[in-house]
């Protein structure tokens, strides 16, 4: 008969007891709650408060428009590289209610590209307004709706003209009850034609499977 010998199956049992707490951890953040903030649909209320910005106001030539349809916004234009390529649709200063939520998820329909979710907050850095930033990549698919999930600590700070790594504390990250703008941005040097489709934004709180319950 052959012999097992005892330090084989210990390291075999810690193994397993490793996977299962893994497996535990993950399950209790596994479940979302989730909030919608707009879906497009037409109304005044839902479609003046957004806008498209570009680098015009520094001289430069990209352009950009947006299109509402009942329950979507299509979203397309050009950057210019000599002019920087710089083109952001956003929505005007509003209080968005995404307090005590995690991040945001974005229904949409690419167009393969890289983007920029941005958003600006109620947070200064020596009296200037932060720009939350972070980078998210499309699939070419016009026919299906793509998520994307978008945590709050994953966004980094940007300000205007000031070095945020110097005057912020390296802990600071989005303030959730702070939120007045929520946009997305293309800035690429490359002359470039983009298209994208939004449905929706949400934001997400997880929450572990005993709240849930």
């Amino acid at each position: 008969m052959m012999r097992i010998h005892k330090p084989i199956i210990l390291t075999i049992f810690l193994s397993f007891c490793e996977l299962v707490s893994a497996f535990c951890e993950e399950a209790k953040v596994s479940v979302i709650e989730k909030k919608l903030l707009t879906d497009f649909l037409l109304s005044e209320e839902k479609t003046n408060i957004w806008e498209i910005t570009n680098e015009q106001v520094y001289g430069g030539e990209s352009v950009g428009r947006f299109e509402f349809y009942d329950g979507e916004v299509l979203i397309l234009g050009k950057t210019k590289s000599q002019s920087g390529g710089l083109l952001s649709f956003r929505s005007k200063p509003k209080k968005w209610d995404t307090k005590g939520y995690d991040g945001l998820l974005i229904h949409l329909k690419g167009d393969g590209k890289s983007y920029l979710a941005t958003i600006r907050t109620q947070q200064l850095v020596r009296n200037r307004q932060i720009s939350w930033r972070t980078k998210f990549k499309t699939k070419k698919d016009p026919q299906n709706w793509q998520v994307i999930k978008l945590p709050f600590e994953e966004f980094r700070p940007f300000v205007y003209k000031v070095d945020s790594r110097r005057f912020m504390d390296k802990e600071t990250t989005v303030d959730p009850n702070s939120i007045e703008s929520i946009g997305i941005m293309l800035d690429d040097s490359k002359t470039m034609g983009f298209k994208m489709r939004l449905d929706k934004i949400e934001a997400y709180r997880n929450i572990s499977s005993s709240e849930s319950r």
